[in-house]
């Protein structure tokens, strides 16, 4: 039986989360992040522990092109 990425990477969804809140805060606006490269830039360098540790495969910016 396969272990879902929740259930499987508990500690390490979390991480990613707290670091998700430490860019963006609890509470934005998506056009300020528009206009902010550095957080912009901070978010995709997570891009690749979110794919390995979220379903990411119905999320268009994580589809092959």
């Amino acid at each position: 039986m396969r272990l879902k990425l929740s259930d499987q990477y508990v500690n390490e969804r979390d991480e990613i989360c707290n670091k998700l809140i430490e860019i963006v805060g609890t509470e934005f606006l998506l056009c300020d992040l528009d206009a902010d490269v550095e957080k912009q830039q901070a978010i995709l360098a997570l891009k690749d522990k979110i794919q390995k540790y979220f379903a990411v495969s119905s999320i268009s910016s994580y589809k092959p092109c």
